[in-house]
């Protein structure tokens, strides 16, 4: 086992939003963490490609926000079922590419997961990321990361998760594109010349994911 920086032991959640899978820089900043930790574990988003997934396969489609995370609205038990395949799908998908890109970097000893819960009677239980890392996680891992997509929505959690922050002192932190650059370029030559972080600010938007499903039409009451 990895003995780390932090003490034999020392387990830490990264919960990365969806946009950024793709960049580079992420896996340089998985590899640093990796270093300070004996238990690593990557928590994918991927909440803007999951709504224009919904949004392709169920024509007017529109999320509506609510305490807990995604709620579908006033659809048939039967159609609601199906868009939180569709999801699933998506966050699946999401976790196979980044662990694909991992192995080809050479990092290792890194769980990947999804905010999703599967009970014993097979119902998928969506479970929004920050409120995983927040709510289900933070008595059990040592340390948690929360990844955003860019400076104004690290600003927006810093005030939405301040009840957690505040009260697990030194155990979260907010980082930002920008955030996770600083870090990744220390131990840059570390990987390979193809996966070093670029110069230029993180990429934009991942492009729309297709998935190979029948659509479902929905059913309007």
């Amino acid at each position: 086992m990895r003995t780390s920086r932090r003490g034999r032991g020392h387990s830490l959640l990264i919960k990365i939003t969806g946009e950024l899978l793709d960049s580079p820089v992420i896996l340089c900043f998985i590899e640093k963490m990796r270093s300070q930790a004996d238990r690593v574990s990557i928590l994918v988003g991927g909440g803007t490609q999951i709504n224009e997934e919904l949004r392709r396969v169920f024509p007017g489609y529109r999320m509506v926000k609510r305490i807990g995370g995604r709620y579908h609205g006033d659809y048939p038990t039967e159609i609601k079922t199906a868009m939180d395949r569709v999801a699933y799908r998506v966050l699946i998908q999401n976790r196979e590419d980044l662990l694909t890109r991992l192995a080809a970097a050479g990092i290792k000893d890194v769980v990947v997961m999804i905010p999703v819960i599967q009970d014993k009677a097979g119902v998928l239980c969506h479970v929004d990321g920050d409120i995983y890392a927040t709510g289900n996680a933070c008595n059990g891992y040592d340390r948690i990361i929360i990844v955003t997509y860019n400076e104004a929505t690290k600003t927006e959690k810093l005030v939405t998760l301040a009840p957690w922050i505040e009260s697990y002192p030194g155990k979260f932190e907010i980082l930002s594109p920008a955030d996770i650059t600083a870090l990744a370029e220390i131990d840059a030559p570390t990987l390979p010349a193809s996966q070093k972080p670029p110069a230029s600010p993180p990429p934009p938007l991942r492009p729309r994911r297709t998935t190979s499903h029948k659509p479902v039409t929905p059913v309007v009451s």
